[in-house]
């Protein structure tokens, strides 16, 4: 279901008999909106935690980002509510605002307990971000380039 249009009957029959939400969806393109990043990754986001809490659900785990620590700098032992003075881009400026809704859930509902994870990357079979740059990278460079070769 497209999230940024799921409307609360069609939730209430998703996540019945639901204990753990694994909240995976967002939009994280290079590329679109700030209306459409908020669409996706703050207002859906916000939603389905409310949802979560109204019809019982008791683990909540939301994917975030660890592009909303990003401040063009290399920084090292860095604290967990760091935020840079200004985001690198849209994805991580909603995703932190997505964060900040699921923290406000969390402190109001004590019963739904919500994780936060901020993986490198995920993907899928409806994935058009991330493969498609991996493949254009293997066929340009015949390789896929990593820091310090790999090691």
């Amino acid at each position: 279901a497209d999230l940024t249009e799921l409307v609360s009957s069609q939730a209430k029959v998703m996540l019945a008999g639901i204990d753990t939400l694994w909240h995976c969806s967002s939009f994280t393109s290079p590329w679109g909106t700030q209306q459409a990043f908020d669409l996706a990754n703050v207002r859906a986001t916000r939603r389905l935690g409310e949802w979560a809490v109204a019809w019982g659900v008791r683990n909540f785990i939301h994917i975030s980002s660890p592009s909303l620590y990003f401040d063009y700098h290399h920084p090292r032992d860095i604290k967990e509510d760091f935020r840079p003075h200004r985001f690198a881009n849209e994805v991580a400026r909603s995703k932190a605002a997505g964060e900040e809704v699921i923290n406000l859930l969390a402190q109001a509902n004590p019963q739904t307990r919500f994780t936060v994870l901020r993986p490198q990357s995920l993907f899928g079979p409806h994935d058009k971000v991330f493969i498609p740059r991996l493949a254009h990278m293997m066929h340009h460079y015949g390789s896929v380039l990593l820091p310090h070769g790999g090691s």
